[in-house]
């Protein structure tokens, strides 16, 4: 007897670049491509879609239209959204897809193929918090998730909050594995004090704050210096703001001490040249960048957004910050830097504690079994 032919999956998957989103679900489908055959569906004009043909993976585009507080933006929603779903419906039938994974909660068109195909299985990945976005629309994102899912996987706790409590809700952390090329070498009382920025440069990912708090910092350590990496997908609204944060440095004159960076694909090398990562989000479902900074061995200082807390195991394996307030901040800064021993412990005690909790095979095990259910 020949080995049966793959069950198709296709992956939803609305970013316009290289996300932690993006990472965490391409690794679950690298790991699970042995038993399952992958195609994705993204947004058109994505920049990952390369990345996925370089490995054999079938690729869709279609022109998402994401839901905006402008009239014109909502006016055009509904018959775009009826018009991908159609398509989207099309690209399901045509490669015998038995299971749909949208890779977030707010594309609506995965809900509406389900509605029209009921024998096709959805799964929803829920990977933003409720307060990203207005309220209304978010609950009825939550509603709709609930009523078409039969599975939906919350990356945090704090990402299922919103739901009602059901068979259907799973919580499966995100996990990471990388090959290493660079050793991280500790260093006391460093010749630069290198602070890591790492955040696509959209607004509500805390640069401004990062940039007043580094300004107060640079006053007791003048030798320290502030990254930040990140694209801007080509959006006009994150070129805008991307130019915001960089007249906002020269203002403060700490413009020769801030580097802004675009995307990089050597994150490993950005990590392993920092001796402290920055989170300071207004909201954050995870944070694969916290999970990187651990695994890397960098210290990390993150705000109580939601995921970091569960990552930092509520202040264990990095410090929290309960209030966004720059002086606040700027003191658990100045605070780690003066402590090498404190930075030693958490670079050591991060690096052991995500190998440990955060397998990318435990995370994929559990899609697996997921999978396996809805199939059978």
């Amino acid at each position: 007897m020949g080995i049966p032919d793959k069950r198709t999956i296709i992956v939803v998957e609305n970013c316009l670049g290289y996300t932690g989103a993006f990472k965490a679900i391409l690794q679950v489908v690298e790991n699970l491509s042995d038993q399952y055959r992958f195609v994705f569906v993204l947004t058109q004009g994505s920049s990952v879609g390369e990345i996925l043909r370089q490995k054999g993976i079938f690729v869709y585009h279609l022109p998402f239209f994401p839901l905006q507080r402008k009239i014109k933006s909502i006016i055009l929603y509904i018959p775009k959204l009826i018009s991908n779903s159609l398509r989207l419906r099309a690209i399901v039938k045509k490669e015998k897809a038995v299971v749909i994974h949208a890779n977030d909660i707010y594309n609506l068109s995965p809900l509406l193929v389900k509605l029209s195909l009921p024998g096709i299985k959805l799964v929803t990945h829920i990977r933003i918090l409720q307060n990203s976005f207005p309220k209304v629309i978010y609950k009825t994102w939550v509603g709709l998730a609930e009523l078409c899912s039969d599975v939906i996987i919350g990356v945090s706790k704090a990402s299922l909050q919103p739901f009602s409590p059901s068979k259907r809700l799973t919580l499966i952390h995100d996990g990471i594995s990388r090959d290493e090329a660079y050793n991280y070498s500790y260093e006391p009382e460093p010749l630069n004090y290198n602070l890591l920025y790492l955040a696509n440069y959209i607004q509500g990912k805390g640069h401004e704050l990062a940039i007043e708090t580094f300004a107060l910092v640079l006053k007791e350590k003048p030798n320290a210096r502030l990254t930040f990496v990140g694209d801007t997908f080509g959006l006009p609204n994150n070129e805008l703001y991307k130019k915001v944060l960089i007249d906002k440095a020269r203002d403060l004159k700490i413009e020769s001490s801030v580097i802004f960076k675009s995307f990089t694909n050597d994150i490993e090398k950005e990590f392993k040249e920092s001796h402290v990562f920055l989170n300071l989000s207004e909201a954050e479902s995870f944070s694969f960048t916290c999970l990187e900074a651990l695994y890397y061995g960098v210290p990390c200082i993150a705000t109580a957004s939601g995921g970091p807390q569960e990552i930092l195991d509520n202040g264990t394996y990095g410090i929290l910050i309960y209030e966004r307030n720059k002086h606040k901040v700027a003191n658990e800064i100045l605070k780690l830097l003066n402590n090498p021993d404190q930075r030693l412990l958490f670079s050591n005690r991060g690096r052991l504690y995500v190998r440990k909790v955060f397998s990318p095979q435990s995370t994929s095990y559990k899609v697996n079994a997921i999978y396996s259910r809805l199939i059978s």
